[in-house]
C-alpha cells in the first residue's frame, strides 16, 4: 500500500514568462513618463470662500418660430384655389410659393398648419403640401374640427 505523499508538482515555465513581460511594461512605463513635460500651476486670483459669481443679463428677444396658417378654400364658380396665409389672401399659388420658400429659408422650424375647407379638391390640397415640403419647412399638420358628438360606441369594444 502507498501512502499519499507530498509530490512536487511540475507546472512548467509559465510564470517566468509573465514575470517577464510585467517587468518589460514596467520598464516602459517609466522611460515614457520621464520624457513628459512637468505640470505647472497657473496662478488665478479666486475669492476666499471658493465661489464665483458674475452677474449676466438674459439677452430677450421674441421667439422667431411662428405658426404659418394656410386656409384652403374655393372661390368663385370656377373653382379656383384661394389660399390664405395669416391674413394675406392668394388668388395665385405662384406668390404664395415664393413667399413660402421665403419663410423656409428664414426659419424652417416653424410649424405649417393646413386648415382645409371641405371642397377643396385633393390634388390642390397636395399641390400646397408639396410646396410646404420642398420649401423646407420641418413641420407640416392639419387642422382638423373637434367632433361635436362623442363617437359611437363599437359593439364589443368597451
Amino acid at each position: 500500500m502507498r501512502l499519499p505523499g507530498n509530490k512536487t508538482r511540475d507546472y512548467g515555465d509559465p510564470m517566468m514568462a509573465m514575470v517577464d513581460v510585467v517587468f518589460n511594461l514596467l520598464i516602459f512605463f517609466v522611460v515614457t513618463a520621464g520624457g513628459s513635460p512637468p505640470e505647472k500651476l497657473l496662478p488665478a486670483p479666486l475669492p476666499e470662500n471658493g465661489a464665483v459669481t458674475t452677474q449676466v443679463d438674459p439677452v430677450s428677444r421674441k421667439s422667431w418660430v411662428t405658426d404659418v396658417w394656410l386656409k384652403l378654400q374655393i372661390a368663385g364658380a370656377e373653382n379656383a384655389l384661394q389660399v390664405d396665409m395669416n391674413g394675406t389672401v392668394y388668388q395665385d399659388l405662384k406668390p404664395l410659393k415664393a413667399k413660402l420658400r421665403a419663410l423656409a429659408e428664414l426659419s424652417p422650424e416653424n410649424p405649417v398648419v393646413l386648415d382645409i375647407a371641405p371642397s377643396v379638391q385633393m390634388e390642390q390640397l397636395v399641390d400646397v403640401w408639396d410646396t410646404c415640403i420642398a420649401a423646407g419647412f420641418q413641420s407640416v399638420s392639419f387642422a382638423v374640427d373637434k367632433p361635436q358628438s362623442p363617437p359611437s360606441a363599437v359593439p364589443g369594444v368597451k
